[in-house]
């Protein structure tokens, strides 16, 4: 039976420090509308990746997330509307992947907005100066507000 829902995951520790994860995790092919239930989530050491989820329409959930030890990739999410829910991440250690998300046309995240209109590397929050990979032109996948 497909994941449809993490509201009233409480999650404490996995790895040992409260609100964290001492590696990555996936998200794959899930029917989650949303991330709520990952609301205590505030580190990830190793990566995220959150693809082929065809009902995901926003991060909502992931409010609280400050930083990722690894990559970010968010690909092949058809409904993902929006990715508002991580204007809290300071650190990306790693690449920033956002392709295939046919539906994220408006950016509102302010270091992703930034970095597509100077992807020179002049944008820097802490340690943050994600390799933006996309499939198509900034321009035509995001409208920065």
């Amino acid at each position: 039976m497909p994941v449809t829902s993490l509201q009233g995951l409480v999650l404490q520790s996995i790895g040992g420090t409260p609100g964290a994860i001492n590696e990555g995790f996936e998200l794959l092919s899930t029917e989650l509308v949303n991330l709520i239930g990952l609301d205590d989530l505030h580190k990830v050491d190793g990566d995220i990746l959150i693809s082929n989820n065809a009902e995901l329409m926003t991060f909502d959930g992931l409010n609280n997330l400050n930083s990722i030890g690894g990559f970010l990739k968010i690909q092949t999410n058809e409904k993902l509307e929006n990715i508002e829910a991580l204007n809290s991440l300071e650190s990306i250690g790693s690449d920033l992947w956002i392709t295939g998300n046919d539906s994220l046309s408006l950016c509102s995240v302010h270091w992703v907005c930034q970095y597509l209109q100077d992807p020179s590397g002049s944008y820097s929050s802490q340690a943050m100066q994600p390799d933006v990979k996309m499939k198509r032109s900034p321009c035509t996948l995001f409208s920065c507000k």
